[in-house]
């Protein structure tokens, strides 16, 4: 099985159902929590084992509207920057400047802060070793009662060496792994015309999630096929057949998040499958 979200406008490609927790807070008819002080939060995958929030903050503000720093004792977090820049800061007087196409990896209990100091909002993808509703939130100032770690690590994604497929149409940076908690991730480039696998379709042997960062393609499965474009997000559940192909003209980049603590474990199988004829939707245009 799997499930494809457009955060756009927060519709499941494959149901035609409107996903009610992975609109953006701030649309009009939103009940759910009030917006917390130029915080915006799609909940866009939760499930039992991984965790997809995409988060923006306004110019100015910072993860802790009360100051201070937050952590999670309960999940891995790792986030990779989309849109912005920012300054990221930890105990010690310790700050990063973190900026587009950054990752970083906290591990469970790391007291962290962002601010966005750019005049626009921040736009991240927050990845979770759990369901972001089963993710615990603690604020942090300091107290001793609080346990706390100092374990987290910032990387840039050009700093990775690419690991290269399909003639060299397909690099795959293995950005972070775990070997605690079943989480690691990946960021994968197709070359125009490369496609992820080069024949057939991967069966993974653990579920996965994948958001397109930008590009252009298709999502294919062996009864359908769906347009990639700018904030789709697809989560496969373990051993279904997928394959993703690069259609535009550009890069077409993609997050990849593994239920899984190191990418040694992490298996694909080929299927091979005939492919129904489609018609592919139309791309929506940009605000």
């Amino acid at each position: 099985m799997y499930e494809i979200i457009d955060v756009n406008n927060s519709l499941n490609l494959r149901t035609q159902v409107y996903d009610k927790e992975s609109r953006l807070r701030t649309a009009p008819g939103y009940d759910g929590d009030p917006v917390d002080n130029g915080h915006n939060t799609h909940w866009v995958w939760r499930t039992d084992k991984l965790g997809l929030i995409m988060a923006s903050q306004a110019a100015g503000m910072k993860t802790s509207p009360k100051g201070g720093f937050v952590l999670h004792n309960n999940a891995v977090e790792m986030e990779y920057l989309i849109e912005g820049e920012c300054d990221l800061s930890y105990p010690g007087d310790r700050h990063v400047l973190f900026r587009v196409g950054d990752c970083l990896c906290h591990q469970p209990g790391q007291p962290h802060c962002m601010k966005a100091i750019t005049p626009h909002r921040l736009y991240i993808a927050v990845m979770l070793s759990c369901a972001p509703g089963a993710c615990d939130r603690t604020e942090y100032r300091g107290e001793s009662n609080i346990k706390t770690v100092d374990s987290w690590q910032v990387k840039t994604c050009s700093e990775v060496k690419a690991e290269l497929s399909d003639e060299g149409k397909v690099e795959t940076r293995n950005i972070y792994e775990n070997n605690e908690h079943p989480i690691s991730h990946r960021v994968i480039t197709l070359k125009p015309g490369g496609s992820y696998p080069a024949q057939g379709f991967n069966a993974c042997n653990v579920d996965e999630y994948y958001y397109v960062v930008s590009g252009q393609g298709v999502a294919r499965y062996p009864e359908k096929a769906y347009g990639l474009y700018h904030q789709i997000t697809l989560y496969n559940y373990q051993g279904q057949p997928f394959k993703y192909v690069n259609t535009g003209k550009e890069d077409l980049v993609i997050l990849s998040v593994s239920a899984v603590t190191k990418f040694a474990d992490l298996k694909y199988d080929i299927v091979e499958n005939p492919l129904v004829s489609y018609e592919l939707p139309a791309i929506p245009a940009k605000n």
